[in-house]
């Protein structure tokens, strides 16, 4: 429980799928043939390509199953990703008089044993359809989330200017904790570390990241981010860095970008809806969807029937559960379900 463990509500999670959330036992020869396809095509065409994919039934089923696990795990926090949402609904936080949105960009769509941040026959593929919302309102502080750093991305160069537009970009995958500003100190590049890496890796170094946000009302154009790296220490538990200073603040200058500054859309994302991200989801909105996927699946179930909101025949599995949090949703009725079902009222604060 994170409540537990760093102080974080369950119901303010963020996450994103990597490498090692991808059952490789899910993929068959049409995964490999979608895999391949893709390590194949030119980079500019591979956005439309992966979005035309996820819009068709059977390849977005062949890409998804390997995320079974992830999505089962992540439906609770309001991150996962199916075929009529391939990019989770950025999540909102207040900070001051501002607000902080989190956008989540998946890049582990044709992860495999061969990942490679060198070959580029073996990249992964993300698609810029995932970015396309980032940092399009100039009064919200965004947060970029992604697995893999652009290294690693066949399509790095596209996607790159649009993780840009946000004021915080947050990576893993390479166990290397490290931290920069962007030359025009706009934009805060922070990699994490690995909690528990292999043991031959060399050097063995096991990091995390804690950033804390600050909102200076007397500088309006300056986020303060504190970065606490903390690694593991002689006496067998994690503290401070000690190879610099704890904490490392840094000054993001959020002053809004020009236009020609913007990078532009093209092909099927400005024609194709799903190019966008849902609406932004709220605290209040992210905390009742979570308290309605911690209740037991038959209570869930049968209150849902109840209320109407999960028509016969019903979808099985996790189409279930994703079906009665959109109608819930669609109706308005999201908080009136979570209510009913922890037997109270939720607090709709922020």
């Amino acid at each position: 429980s994170s409540d537990l463990l760093i102080g974080c509500p369950n119901d303010k999670v963020v996450c994103v799928p990597g490498n090692h959330d991808v059952d490789w036992t899910q993929h068959d020869l049409s995964h490999e043939a979608l895999r391949q396809q893709l390590r194949n095509l030119p980079p500019e065409r591979l956005s439309d390509k992966l979005l035309a994919l996820l819009g068709s039934e059977p390849t977005c089923d062949t890409l998804l199953r390997p995320f079974d696990a992830y999505n089962a795990f992540a439906l609770a926090y309001a991150c996962d990703i199916s075929h009529d949402v391939p990019v989770w609904a950025p999540k909102t936080f207040p900070l001051g008089p501002r607000t902080v949105q989190v956008h989540g960009v998946t890049s582990a769509w044709i992860s495999d044993v061969d990942d490679s941040a060198d070959d580029d026959s073996y990249r992964l593929v993300a698609g810029v359809f995932q970015a396309a919302s980032i940092g399009t309102d100039p009064e919200v502080i965004s947060i970029a989330m992604c697995h893999h750093p652009p290294g690693w991305l066949r399509d790095r160069d596209l996607l790159s200017p649009w993780l840009n537009q946000a004021r915080l970009v947050l990576t893993g995958h390479e166990h290397v904790a490290g931290t920069y500003l962007s030359g025009d100190e706009r934009t805060l590049h922070v990699a994490s570390g690995a909690v528990n890496p292999s043991r031959v890796e060399s050097p063995w170094a096991p990091a995390y990241n804690v950033l804390e946000l600050y909102y200076d009302s007397e500088r309006a154009d300056i986020l303060r981010v504190r970065v606490h790296t903390q690694t593991w220490q002689e006496r067998a538990e994690f503290g401070p860095d000690t190879s610099a200073k704890q904490p490392r603040e840094f000054l993001v200058r959020l002053v809004p970008r020009l236009r020609d500054e913007t990078p532009r859309l093209g092909g099927q994302l400005d024609a194709d809806s799903k190019s966008r991200a849902p609406e932004p989801i709220d605290s209040a909105r992210h905390r009742h969807a979570y308290a309605v996927m911690r209740a037991s699946r038959d209570l869930r179930r049968s209150m849902a029937r109840e209320m109407g909101l999960l028509a016969d025949p019903a979808p099985i599995g996790l189409a279930a559960d994703r079906a009665i949090l959109l109608e819930a949703i669609r109706s308005g009725r999201l908080s009136e379900l979570a209510a009913n079902l922890v037997g109270g009222t939720l607090d709709d604060a922020g």
